[in-house]
């Protein structure tokens, strides 16, 4: 793999313990590789990433619907595509995460599934294929248990749910019945992050600027507000919800949520308000906060998008010029 020329610094609040924010630390992000093109990869368009076994990576691709495996230096490992519903195949893969036995488990939105998958020489095969009771929109395993992130307009059956190893609904919570500015049919789409350690569930609405923390029995921890958060007016209805643009003609979008030393990430990209497509490319505002009570630490322009993390690495993807993935490695 060709390694990037380029090195970020990140400056931040370091936590003691999961509540206090300490004094000022510094952590370096230095990219490692890229793989894409350039490297002989012909990624489509990535929405996902995942940490694998032994410093490996998952790598989701939409338009060529399939996933790959890539090891700690980039190279390819292993990987499975093919456009259809069928066993293995991919209608519209959303997000992929990585089961506790270190499985990949990919949530194809097209084929309204869940499916695990094994590796299988060069490629990969569909261990089983699960139907959730409720469209989801992107999963997590906090501590071995199963959260999806999906409302329906038919059932109102809440905004987060728990699952069994049997795949049974265990409990389906969202957020206090306080009033709010966006209804909540419109938070069905976004990004989960489980972190183990904390026993903590994470949500970044994808229209909402704002991040909450659940325990995982459904309690809602604290919440924290994005600085400088631009969010389009929703309203809805019975079956419908209408999005209204504002008049700056654009628009924010949750794009990642990272954790990393007591610390959470979330970043968020300036969208076209029609196409809800990315205006600035890759660019996205990154707010970092205490994972123990959402403190605000500080809020960042110049750091790349991050979508995974695994102790030092991160891994991250662009899709503009060309789809690449990209691994990072935290030190000093």
């Amino acid at each position: 793999m060709r390694p990037l020329p380029i090195s970020a610094c990140i400056f931040w609040s370091a936590v003691l313990g999961w509540n206090a924010v300490s004094a000022q630390a510094d952590i370096d992000v230095v990219p490692v590789w890229e793989a894409g093109d350039n490297t002989g990869l012909g990624f489509a368009l990535i929405v996902d990433m995942a940490p694998g076994p032994d410093g490996a990576v998952y790598v989701l691709d939409e338009l060529a619907p399939g996933f790959s495996l890539l090891a700690h230096d980039g190279a390819v490992i292993a990987s499975i595509s093919g456009q259809g519903r069928g066993p293995s195949e991919f209608s519209g893969p959303a997000d992929i995460e990585t089961a506790p036995d270190g499985s990949p488990v990919v949530l194809d939105v097209g084929a309204g599934r869940l499916s695990w998958y094994h590796r299988d020489g060069r490629g990969f095969r569909a261990d089983s294929s699960w139907i959730p009771p409720v469209p989801l929109r992107s999963i997590c395993y906090l501590n071995g248990r199963l959260f999806g992130l999906g409302t329906s307009m038919v059932t109102n059956a809440g905004l987060l749910h728990e699952f069994d190893d049997g795949h049974d609904l265990v409990r389906s919570f969202g957020l206090p019945d306080e009033p709010r500015d966006i209804p909540t049919t419109a938070l069905g789409s976004g990004r989960l992050l489980c972190v183990d350690d904390a026993d903590v569930l994470l949500f970044l609405p994808d229209v909402y600027g704002r991040v909450f923390a659940f325990s995982p029995d459904g309690r809602l921890l604290w919440e924290q507000s994005l600085p400088g958060y631009l969010q389009m007016t929703v309203e809805a209805g019975p079956g419908w919800i209408r999005y209204t643009a504002p008049k700056q003609g654009y628009t924010h979008m949750g794009t990642s949520l990272i954790e990393t030393k007591g610390m959470v990430i979330a970043q968020y990209a300036r969208v076209d308000s029609s196409t809800r497509r990315s205006v600035e490319a890759e660019r996205v505002t990154s707010v970092l906060m205490a994972l123990g009570d959402g403190t605000l630490i500080s809020t960042r322009e110049d750091l790349p998008r991050l979508v995974a993390g695994a102790g030092p690495a991160f891994f991250g993807f662009e899709n503009v010029p060309v789809p690449r993935a990209l691994r990072y490695r935290a030190g000093r």
